[in-house]
């Protein structure tokens, strides 16, 4: 018999496992909705159980002992069947399966730079008889549950690394999914080492913090975060190889072994949003640079925003999709103003807790860069593309 190709396979899982995801789905349904449904039962019957005893309290007659004893049986009843719903929530969320697979995509990057030129394909099942394929070796990254959404427009998670491989190909690594991972930004956490059989190896994840490559964000972040992470790049950027980059908390201030780097300005400038909520931002921010050694810091911040410029994620402020370095004099920034009052001061050294940063004559920087995002989890697609 012929093997079969792997994206058949494939195939043919998902749609088996869909009416079994789909099951766990109404279940959950349905324990929300006993939930829901049991909070004001119990408040009903308790207030039936006051109403009795205070009639009493007050002399009245108007219930008897009997009606006292439903009274009481039925705030009992309503506190444990309270608590049972609490508890079939508890089963159908560890029950529960999902066919979205966004978290899982966002790492399709990461594993193809462990594995080059191998395919990657997110998904929400592990076909049985997938190492029986003819088009190995092929890796799946395999989500079981919805993405969890954060506010700053990251995802997180649990998924697991199976790839299928002939024994000519060299086994999946845990440090080197790790350092992929790191190196595109995102904080993925390896549970234990890689488990291997026969023409397979699997490997479970902790995705800590991962992004999308059109992320969602419901609501703008801070612009200083941009700013700051342009400025420890410049500083990391020009210094010794042997040296590291020093963060002064108190003034927010990096240092290397070559200059110091103050973020100033950190303004959004424009913020437009489409009908179907796409959203363009336009940040600028300005940096005031000190040389302590003798460095060309144009030239390297240069490099920075070209590095950048070839999309990288922002917290809380969505994909960079251009970076450029604002020609001197095209704006008025914070930091220009403090070179215009240290030229008028005769080259008197002012304080510099008042001007926020010593020394800036010349050398004073603005970006403008532009981020996209979407302002809806509605109009993203979960699941996978049909």
């Amino acid at each position: 018999m012929t093997a079969k190709k792997f994206s058949t396979i494939l195939a043919a899982a998902e749609k088996a496992a869909e009416p079994t995801i789909l099951a766990t789905q109404e279940a959950h349904a349905a324990a929300l909705e006993r939930q829901r449904n049991a909070d004001p039962d119990l408040e009903a019957a308790e207030d039936r159980l006051a109403d009795i005893e205070g009639s009493w309290r007050r002399g009245e007659d108007e219930y008897n002992t009997t009606q006292h004893s439903e009274a009481v049986s039925a705030v009992k009843r309503a506190e444990l069947r309270k608590a049972g719903a609490k508890r079939a929530i508890g089963d159908a969320q560890r029950r529960l399966l999902s066919t979205d697979v966004r978290l899982a995509s966002a790492l399709t990057g990461a594993l193809g730079i462990v594995l080059p030129g191998v395919t990657i394909v997110p998904t929400f099942v592990v076909p049985k008889d997938a190492a029986k394929a003819s088009d190995l070796p092929v890796c799946l990254i395999v989500q079981s549950k919805e993405t969890e959404l954060r506010k700053n427009g990251t995802v997180a998670g649990h998924v697991e690394v199976v790839y299928f491989r002939d024994n000519i190909h060299r086994p999946l690594d845990a440090r080197e999914v790790e350092r992929a991972c790191d190196r595109l930004g995102l904080h993925v956490d390896a549970q234990g080492f890689v488990s291997s059989t026969e023409n397979r190896d699997t490997l479970r994840l902790v995705v800590n913090s991962a992004h999308e490559s059109d992320p969602v964000l419901a609501k703008v972040g801070r612009p200083e975060v941009l700013t700051g992470k342009v400025a420890h790049a410049l500083a990391d950027a020009v210094r010794y190889g042997t040296s590291t980059v020093a963060h002064r908390g108190d003034d927010n201030l990096w240092a290397s072994s070559h200059l110091e780097v103050l973020p100033m300005d950190s303004t959004i400038v424009a913020e437009e949003v489409t009908e179907d909520g796409r959203r363009t931002l336009t940040v600028r921010g300005t940096l005031g640079v000190r040389l302590l050694k003798n460095c060309d810091p144009l030239a390297a911040l240069d490099g920075v925003l070209t590095e950048l410029d070839r999309g990288r994620f922002v917290s809380g402020l969505g994909m960079l999709t251009s970076v450029r370095l604002l020609p001197a004099g095209e704006v008025e920034t914070e930091a220009s103003k403090v070179a215009q009052q240290i030229a008028r001061a005769g080259g008197e050294r002012l304080d510099a807790s008042r001007l926020g940063f010593e020394a800036l004559d010349h050398n004073a920087y603005t970006f403008e860069a532009v981020l996209s995002s979407r302002t809806d989890p509605a109009n993203v697609t979960t699941g996978k593309a049909a």
